[in-house]
């Protein structure tokens, strides 16, 4: 109340002075433009201007009570007017930004029939998101989950069962090491592959079999099958692991598993949704090792080492050498009809799948490995 009374008087106040300098600018104005017309009329023109300043004075001396009466309860009700006006705009300012926001989270928001649907949304979500790729801790995916378990009941409180891990691993134990065989399909089915098959309308694969050491003071070793969904970007997924105190010597128990399922793949296809769609192997990646481990042939340093062609190589000064460049290229046909007996030292469990023995087999030298950290990384899979 005092705050309004104090606007008031000012008002009042600034409003005296606006008026008296109008009238006395008025005045001053008119007196200058007589003084020029009848200069000889000056002093009586001042005497006439002094009473007539009298007049104005005394009139409006005696108007201004009247005004401040009246001009009260024009501030007041301006005043109110202002205030209503601001307080209605805010309001409707308020009411909009609420309803914008509103719309907008109504837009982005979905309704779901029940709660159960609204709990199968999120526990699929976070699987998803726990299966798309990325370097995802255990630990700390099991914290999250014991977190979201407060609003989410329903909601599993261990990463094993959200990602749906196998209690029981068929771990297969021969003479010299352990096989664990966890296959394509079961990977397959843990992949979001449906705008991958709408566009590709198959699926295929890359192969990668490599060994490597646990550590630089053990004799243990892994030797893992892993496979990558081409065109995809999903990381490498581990198909088998070989672990033992050597490299596989029995190279039918290493790779009987894969060669089943994958020849039951070449068969029957990946059934998804219902719908079958044909699988297929585009290469096997491995350094030369590994290749002459699966293909069954001799070793990098022998006279028919050559995979490329059939030179027979010379040792030069205590070194292998191959002089000869014009000999006959390699073929899936030779390979498989063993035209150079030199170079097989065996029959390799691929070859009864149908897969080229030389055109779909990459070379993958060990100092790229090194330089991509492919088996440093392997050890965390």
């Amino acid at each position: 109340m005092q705050s309004r009374n104090y606007k008031r008087r000012l008002h009042r106040k600034i409003e005296k002075e606006r008026q008296k300098r109008i009238i006395r600018s008025e005045v001053i104005r008119t007196v200058t433009q007589v003084q020029k017309s009848f200069g000889e009329e000056s002093s009586e023109l001042d005497k006439n201007l002094n009473e007539n300043l009298d007049r104005i004075e005394h009139a409006r001396e005696s108007h201004d009570f009247e005004y401040e009466m009246n001009n009260d309860s024009f501030v007041a009700d301006s005043e109110e007017r202002e205030w209503s006006t601001s307080d209605n705009s805010a309001i409707d300012y308020d009411e909009n930004e609420q309803s914008g926001s509103t719309s907008d989270n109504d837009d982005d928001v979905f309704q779901f029939p029940n709660n159960e649907a609204k709990e199968v949304y999120v526990t699929e979500t976070i699987r998803e998101w726990a299966l798309e790729g990325g370097v995802i801790s255990m630990t700390k995916l099991n914290d999250l989950l014991l977190r979201l378990h407060v609003v989410h009941p329903t909601l599993p409180k261990s990463y094993k069962s959200l990602l749906k891990t196998p209690s029981d691993l068929n771990i297969i134990e021969t003479d010299q090491a352990e096989i664990w065989y966890k296959g394509i399909r079961f990977n397959l089915d843990a992949m979001l592959l449906e705008e991958y098959l709408e566009t590709y309308h198959q699926i295929c694969i890359d192969v990668n079999m490599d060994g490597l050491p646990i550590s630089k003071s053990s004799l243990l070793k892994f030797w893992p099958i892993l496979g990558r969904l081409i065109d995809s970007e999903n990381e490498p997924f581990v198909i088998s692991i070989y672990f033992g105190r050597t490299d596989p010597t029995d190279v039918r128990s290493f790779l009987n598993n894969f060669v089943n399922e994958v020849e039951d793949l070449f068969q029957n296809g990946y059934t998804f949704n219902e719908i079958t769609y044909p699988f297929v192997i585009r290469n096997f990646i491995l350094d030369a090792p590994a290749r002459s481990l699966v293909k069954c042939c001799i070793g990098h340093g022998g006279y028919g080492s050559c995979e490329k062609c059939t030179v027979i190589g010379e040792t030069v000064h205590s070194r292998r050498v191959y002089l000869e460049l014009d000999k006959p290229l390699r073929t899936d046909e030779s390979f498989k009809n063993r035209e150079q007996p030199l170079h097989h030292c065996g029959q390799s469990p691929l070859e009864q799948i149908n897969i080229g023995m030389v055109s779909q087999f990459r070379h993958l030298s060990k100092g790229f490995c090194k330089k991509t950290k492919i088996t440093k990384r392997m050890e965390n899979v």
